[in-house]
């Protein structure tokens, strides 16, 4: 079993009114509260700090490491201070995660890309010239960049992180867009998929078919015509 200890630094001072608070979850093991504590608590399987606690800056955690084998074991903290006041101003807080690798095991997990909008292959309008990309990021630490391209040297910086979009340019004819990747750990990951911009060729493809139509609608008049040219042939014999 190791002892934490969990600091909380700026933002308001402790105080009649100001407070502080905290939440810590691990993957793998378990947290405990340390005998005799009445600053945490137990909640959900992470631990908090209590009422009597909020009152505080720093607290301690007991966390008893999981078996042999497990492999990386990852701790999410979340942090705040604020000053009473009812409202966000003056308030803080933040977040952040620890990777801890058991000895002698390196493992490296690769965030997950999976693209909503728009799908493989989609064809767009003629005239389109950029394209909304949204998507989602799954991993088992945080997001801190996501970037999308359709040059693969231009990137643009998306909106969000574990859900995303962004607006990329793209071109007429075929159009491959990339999405690229980085967590908190630095590992990265890459997807990509295709595009097509509809070009000119399908408005000469309407001026054909209405070319056709008016050729048949001329055809069948002059039909009409020579039978009437007829009819009032045999009336005049």
């Amino acid at each position: 079993t190791y002892h934490l200890i969990v600091n909380v630094s700026g933002g308001p001072a402790p105080g009649s009114n100001a407070s502080g608070g905290f939440d810590l979850a691990a993957t793998s093991g378990l947290l405990q509260v340390p005998p005799g504590s009445t600053a945490v608590m137990l909640k959900s399987g992470d631990v908090t700090q209590t009422a009597n606690g909020s009152f505080s800056r720093q607290w301690s955690v007991d966390w008893a490491a999981p078996g042999t084998g497990t492999g990386v074991v990852v701790f999410h903290l979340a942090g705040a201070s604020v000053n009473g006041n009812k409202k966000t101003s003056g308030d803080q807080w933040n977040k952040v995660t620890y990777i801890l690798n058991e000895k002698g095991h390196h493992v490296i997990i690769i965030p997950v890309i999976r693209i909503l909008s728009p799908t493989q292959g989609k064809e767009l309008p003629t005239g389109t010239s950029n394209v909304t990309v949204t998507g989602t990021i799954s991993d088992i630490i945080d997001v801190v960049e996501v970037e999308v391209s359709t040059d693969n040297e231009t990137w643009v910086k998306a909106s969000g992180t574990d859900s995303w979009s962004a607006s990329v340019p793209v071109s007429e004819g075929n159009n491959t867009v990339y999405i690229r990747v980085k967590d908190l750990s630095g590992t990265r990951a890459q997807s990509q998929f295709d595009v097509v911009v509809s070009g000119p060729e399908s408005d000469n493809q309407l001026v054909s078919i209405l070319l056709l139509v008016l050729i048949l609608v001329l055809a069948v008049v002059v039909i009409f015509l020579e039978f009437l040219r007829d009819q009032n042939g045999k009336k005049r014999t």
